[in-house]
């Protein structure tokens, strides 16, 4: 950005600094920054795409999302500022304590009444019947639309589903699942990646209680500490659990794998001396934990590229 102006005004007893940004040099700097990302945009190929060609690389069937990411891209950065999404959120989480008497709904004398429907809520990818229940009546339910819910009884239809605390309200929930040798170890995994940032995650969630409570896990960085996108898992029979990520919304972190013995602490093997790696599912073999495989696709091509094993 450009640098503003300074002046020295140096009186008897005073020595005075005035502060004089050059605005409209800097907003036509801004410009300038902003069309040159633009030019570089990591979908730059992809968005002039037909739809038959979109389909053909397995691409969402309109460049939409692509759009949105370049229309609200920070202009130094090249890039939307999502960094920052859940910071806003939890300001957004605090200002709800603050009423304000003279708004439609925060004074009890002006109250809303629900008017309906009822029965609509939004995407639900994580669902889960709770191990630990022998009646098998509550479930776990996770959302795009944000938060893990909690029914204690899906067989009564007047029975409520409860949102889980100690998760951010606004965090989308991919999937939800368990430990079979722990039952009461429950995971969750965030985000989801076709919706232009819209539904970010924040990596792994667990839970050692049986849901009551969660803390995030798995916190590992890619390059520019980015968070990582883990897309797949898997355990072997030695009880070794496997991760692989895919690229990030910020390019980064496609075609890394991570194995934990416990949980807590994560080994990582790189995967891109093959080249731009991108999504990445991993499978261990039944028969013998040693033997681990991966399927990767590129970054280029959008297309699976590689296929490998390690037998050790």
């Amino acid at each position: 950005m450009i640098a503003p102006n300074y002046e020295i005004l140096v009186g008897p007893e005073t020595i005075a600094f005035i502060y004089e940004p050059n605005y409209n040099n800097e907003i036509e700097n801004l410009r300038e920054l902003h069309q040159i990302n633009l030019i570089n945009s990591p979908f730059k190929h992809s968005i002039k795409l037909s739809k038959s060609e979109r389909k053909e690389l397995k691409l969402p069937p309109n460049p939409y999302n692509d759009r949105i990411w370049e229309l609200t891209m920070d202009p130094v950065l090249g890039r939307p500022r999502t960094e920052n999404l859940f910071k806003i959120q939890e300001d957004l989480k605090g200002l709800e304590k603050i009423r304000v008497a003279g708004v439609p709904g925060e004074n009890p004398d002006m109250a809303w009444v629900p008017r309906g429907p009822t029965n609509i809520a939004g995407r639900t990818n994580g669902i889960m019947f709770d191990p630990n229940d022998s009646s098998n009546k509550k479930v776990f339910a996770g959302g795009v639309s944000g938060g893990i819910f909690v029914n204690e009884n899906i067989e009564d239809e007047n029975s409520e589903w409860n949102m889980v605390q100690g998760v951010p309200r606004n965090l989308p929930i991919s999937v939800l699942t368990y430990d079979p040798n722990n039952p009461t170890t429950f995971y969750a995994g965030t985000g989801e990646h076709y919706t232009g940032g819209d539904a970010l995650g924040n990596g792994l969630w667990r839970s050692t209680d049986g849901g009551q409570t969660w803390s995030q896990v798995m916190d590992e960085t890619a390059a520019g500490e980015a968070p990582y996108e883990i897309m797949d898992l898997d355990m072997g029979s030695d009880n070794r659990l496997w991760a692989a990520s895919r690229t990030n919304v910020y390019g980064d972190g496609g075609g890394d794998i991570f194995y934990s013995d416990d949980g807590l602490s994560w080994t990582k093997v790189s995967l891109t001396l093959l080249g731009q790696a991108n999504r990445t599912i991993i499978a261990v073999a039944p028969s013998d934990p040693n033997y681990v495989y991966a399927m990767i696709a590129s970054t280029d091509t959008r297309k699976v590229n590689w296929i490998v094993k390690t037998n050790d």
